[in-house]
């Protein structure tokens, strides 16, 4: 029965391939074949040859295996008689997972089907997907002793390395030599980008055309594909020079004859070469590497390693070129280390030297210019192994931050002298209310809220390096209200928390004084992101109950935290608001003030204002910017204002940024 039903697979089969590989056009009708998918094979596994001569049932057979990711593979016959054998065409043929016959490579221009041609028993296939395919064999089993088949992966067997070799060193490689294969593929790794000339022979004495590709096998995230570099149809010798980066390329050819006899070489050329077009930290005014920084922090300014090429563990040195390389930015050139364990380079010419067991050790790095890669330089650089602990020679790097609470915030290195500016490189401890992961990122919970906390990171190459991070947790919004007995100002507090709760956030704080200190009141001004205050104003202060907060005493604080200030109060923007004034930091009144000292943005008014009018003006602004996602300028501008005592647009005074959007 089961030679039956494969018996009648294979004339369902004939058919369908008929079909499948013809189209018939009659008027507007097309008719295209579906194909049916085996039930009866045998599954066999790639990298073996397997005898399938019991297999073949009338003259056919059909054997799955598992593709596992985007790869070339030689699929191959052979036929064992005691007479002559051959292999008609299409005797192999490679089908995907719906059974359909696939190509050699889908590439542009090229279109042959996975099966041999005639009297080829080995050809090569690029399988693009992971998951099941199919051999199907179609084979005359008359006087055959033995058939089998094997699939095999196309790996790597060429790599190069330019780390093997002098900088200057045009060396030759021999990818293939004499091949009289009808297609051969073959894998390269190429470990760094550089130039090559690639040359094909043909020592045939009857030369037939056939086509040669050049492949760069590229990943993402999803899936793998080919990047055609090269694919010609050619007979006769041909040489080319190609810029080639770091990565697994195929070369070879496809749809030979018997006649031809095919090499290929690949030779290394180099135009510009030299270390010392490679400069590390080259004077002290130029930025340098944490070695001059921070390891050296303490030596004179005469003596530092300006331009040296020792590196203690855990430290870096910032690379250079000089005047005479083809391009000065580092962004220009594709970056090597020659061993990985020692030293790591970045794509801006960082070297980071990596903690060693033994007094030092040797490391070279090479840059290779994007835009011709036969300018190729290297420089060797020492790693030195560092005695000193963090008991011995400490260096501490202190950090100030602030953050609002239940959002992800990333510590900030930017600003501050370190070994190297990635978080991934400390070990973080985390403190009561706040948490920090391996990634450095912050997360304070509410009842951080108003406090700070210090948080540890100790330098994993290198321990004697600790980063300490004072973390302020923000208040996200902050209502105050000055108390006098006699007015209700805080009128505004729950209508404009409300309609700032359903789009912001839920952080907000409210304080109702009756009189406050100046270090209060600027305290209040440095913990949140959003400020409103009502109470009373002058041009050059805000009324704290007991006394003026001053423009002067502003001077020397730091309110970057302030993304928005609203003043509901008199006359702070008496004189206007000019950038310039701000940028020469002279302030004429309280606005200037606070956003010369960092403040995003600042609304006051430069008149009188109305206790009503400030309690509905405060919702009615929360309204626009938060529900309709103004800007303040905007929002201020699009309240109606026919209830209120005055316009409060006229007299509106925005420092700042006034297209600031803060609903977000």
């Amino acid at each position: 029965m089961k030679g039956e039903k494969k018996k009648l697979f294979k004339k369902i089969c004939t058919i369908i391939l008929f079909l499948y590989c013809s189209l018939f056009v009659i008027g507007n009708i097309k008719l295209n074949a579906a194909a049916v998918v085996p039930t009866d094979y045998i599954d066999i596994f790639a990298n073996s040859t397997i005898d399938i001569t019991d297999n073949m049932d009338d003259n056919f057979g059909v054997f799955r295996f598992n593709n596992f990711g985007s790869r070339f593979v030689e699929i191959s016959l052979v036929a064992t008689s005691d007479s002559s054998v051959s292999y008609p065409s299409g005797s192999i043929q490679v089908k995907n997972a719906e059974y359909r016959l696939i190509k050699k490579c889908d590439i542009q221009g090229y279109q042959s089907n996975a099966m041999n041609q005639n009297n080829q028993n080995k050809f090569t296939v690029y399988l693009a997907n992971s998951g099941y395919h199919y051999l199907e064999i179609n084979y005359d089993m008359t006087e055959i002793t033995k058939l089998e088949v094997s699939i095999n992966i196309v790996a790597s067997t060429n790599t190069i390395n330019l780390f093997d070799y002098g900088q200057s060193e045009e060396f030759t490689i021999n990818p293939l030599v004499n091949s009289n294969l009808l297609d051969k593929i073959i894998q390269i790794d190429i470990k760094q980008s550089g130039q090559y000339e690639i040359s094909l022979t043909n020592s045939s004495q009857q030369n037939s055309l056939y086509r040669h590709v050049l492949l760069r096998k590229e990943t993402n995230n999803s899936e793998d594909y080919l990047i055609v570099k090269k694919n010609i149809n050619i007979s006769s010798n041909v040489s080319y020079t190609i810029n080639l980066d770091k990565g697994f390329y195929y070369i070879g050819y496809f749809d030979s004859s018997e006649t031809n006899i095919i090499s290929i070489s690949m030779t290394r050329k180099i135009t510009q070469f030299g270390s010392y077009h490679l400069v590390p930290d080259p004077d002290r005014w130029t930025p340098c590497g944490s070695q001059i920084d921070l390891q050296e922090r303490n030596v004179d300014i005469n003596n530092k390693s300006y331009r040296q090429t020792n590196i203690t563990e855990g430290f870096t040195r910032l690379i250079y070129l000089d005047s005479s390389a083809p391009s000065t930015s580092r962004l220009d050139y594709n970056w090597y280390s020659s061993d990985e364990d020692i030293a790591k380079i970045t794509d801006y010419g960082t070297v980071l030297a990596l903690p060693i067991n033994v007094y030092q050790k040797t490391v070279k790095v090479m840059a290779v210019y994007k835009y011709d890669m036969s300018k190729t330089f290297v420089k060797e650089f020492t790693v030195v192994n560092d005695n000193d602990t963090y008991a011995s020679n400490p260096i501490d790097i202190n950090i100030n931050m602030e953050i609002a609470p239940m959002h992800y915030t990333y510590i900030d290195l930017s600003k501050a002298d370190v070994p190297i500016n990635m978080l991934q490189y400390y070990s973080w401890i985390s403190t009561t209310n706040v948490s920090v992961d391996g990634w450095g990122r912050l997360l304070a919970n509410n009842n951080a809220l108003g406090t700070t906390v210090n948080i540890v990171g100790t330098y994993m190459y290198n321990p004697k390096v600790k980063i300490k991070v004072s973390v302020n947790t923000l208040i996200d919004v902050r209502f105050l209200a000055y108390n006098d007995g006699y007015v209700n100002r805080d009128l505004y507090f729950t209508p404009t928390a409300n309609i700032i709760k359903n789009v912001r956030t839920s952080n907000i704080e409210t304080k109702y004084y009756t009189s406050c200190s100046n270090d209060e009141l600027i305290n209040w001004l440095e913990t949140c992101r959003l400020f409103f205050i009502h109470t009373h104003g002058e041009q050059n202060g805000i009324y704290r109950g007991n006394g003026i907060l001053n423009s002067a005493d502003l001077a020397s604080v730091d309110l970057t935290n302030l993304q928005m200030a609203l003043l509901l109060t008199c006359n702070t923007g008496d004189g206007g608001y000019s950038q310039s004034r701000v940028d020469a930091n002279s302030p004429i009144n309280i606005v200037e003030r606070m956003v010369a000292c960092g403040a995003e943005t600042v609304v006051g008014f430069n008149d009188v204002t109305y206790v009503r009018d400030c309690n509905i003006f405060a919702p009615d602004f929360a309204s626009q910017t938060m529900n309709n996602h103004l800007s303040v300028q905007d929002a201020i501008d699009s309240i109606d204002y026919s209830s209120y005592y005055k316009n409060m647009s006229s007299i509106a005074v925005i420092g700042g940024n006034a297209e600031n959007e803060i609903w977000n």
